[in-house]
């Protein structure tokens, strides 16, 4: 839900629904290596064997030579994982922010 005050402020409510049960054994080899740029949330980060399932998709994609985006969702998400986001970025695992 997103909420704006007539003076233009926002504020969102977030609810992960059923990705928070996403795992590895969710990805589908030839969707993760047939997409030209697979796309994932950051918070989709919160949740760990998503984390194993996006990690598990960005080995796929990047074997068939293809690209990684991420979102960085909102702020709270990076005060959260900032030193893993930055990873991801640095070892190549995420090609496109």
């Amino acid at each position: 839900m997103i909420f704006v005050t007539p003076d233009g402020e926002r504020s969102m409510n977030t609810y992960l629904g059923a990705c928070i049960e996403l795992g590895p054994e969710d990805v589908e080899a030839d969707k993760a290596s047939g997409a030209k740029v697979t796309y994932f949330e950051g918070y989709l980060w919160d949740p760990p064997r998503a984390k194993e399932a996006i990690r598990q998709t960005a080995k796929l994609a990047h074997a068939a030579g293809r690209e990684v985006s991420m979102t960085l969702s909102d702020s709270f998400c990076v005060d959260r994982y900032r030193d893993e986001f930055l990873e991801l970025m640095r070892s190549g695992t995420v090609d496109i922010v």
